[in-house]
């Protein structure tokens, strides 16, 4: 097989962006994009960059956000209450109705433990989060680590939401690959039922992706934001 050098691949993909520039930029697909906009603030937007709607929240955070099909919004905040400081800190979730009241916030925070970066609502009504676990110098050592130091593994928990404060964990997962796989799998389901532009038109009105959250194209988010 004939082989090119690096430099003269990267001299066609420049000239293939400067005969179409097309290819060089992302275009929006139809419906709507729900963002963070700021530390405390959530909009959805059409594709004219009118804001259709908006939350304010009680604390800062928001590195993620969803919509659920019953127009409830979920998120990550950031909590007081852990020395636990890495970036993408969490440790709380909250969840907003779509006319902005708050309906639960839960809390999985302490110096031993804190959730980070993302979460994934799920179609049974409960929430995965990912988290940091302090690992002591010598429990790092005793589970095979070369070197003498404090460590933050990664776990993943499933919440199971009570109350307006309250939640039971149903599940949990404490070895890396797997946890890995699994938020992997959660991730490209949802990404696969809302990146198909056909796929949701071949659907029911009211169904959703199956993480629970709505697509942002279809006739349920158009009816809520008439509403």
């Amino acid at each position: 097989m004939k082989k090119y050098p690096v430099s003269f691949l990267l001299l066609a993909v420049l000239i293939a962006s400067l005969v179409d520039s097309s290819i060089s930029y992302s275009q929006p697909y139809p419906g709507y994009t729900l963002y963070t906009a700021s530390g405390t603030r959530t909009n959805l937007i059409d594709l004219q960059n009118n804001v259709v709607k908006f939350w304010t929240h009680t604390r800062s955070g928001g590195y993620s956000v969803y919509l659920l099909r019953n127009g409830d919004l979920i998120r990550p905040a950031l909590s007081s209450n852990s020395n636990i400081n890495g970036g993408g800190a969490a440790g709380l979730v909250q969840k907003y109705s779509w006319n902005g009241a708050l309906l639960w916030e839960y809390t999985y925070s302490s110096n031993t433990i804190r959730s980070h970066h993302d979460i994934c609502p799920m179609p049974n009504g409960n929430v995965l989060l990912i988290a940091w676990e302090v690992k002591t110098s010598a429990e790092a050592v005793a589970a095979g680590l070369n070197h003498s130091a404090v460590i933050w593994p990664d776990h993943i928990v499933e919440i199971q939401p009570s109350g307006t404060n309250g939640g039971t964990i149903v599940g949990s997962c404490t070895s890396g690959i797997t946890c890995f796989r699994i938020m992997i799998l959660q991730k490209r389901t949802m990404a696969l039922l809302q990146i198909i532009p056909n796929f949701l038109t071949s659907m029911s009105a009211v169904r959703a992706p199956a993480t629970g959250c709505i697509s942002t194209e279809s006739a349920i988010m158009k009816r809520l934001i008439r509403s």
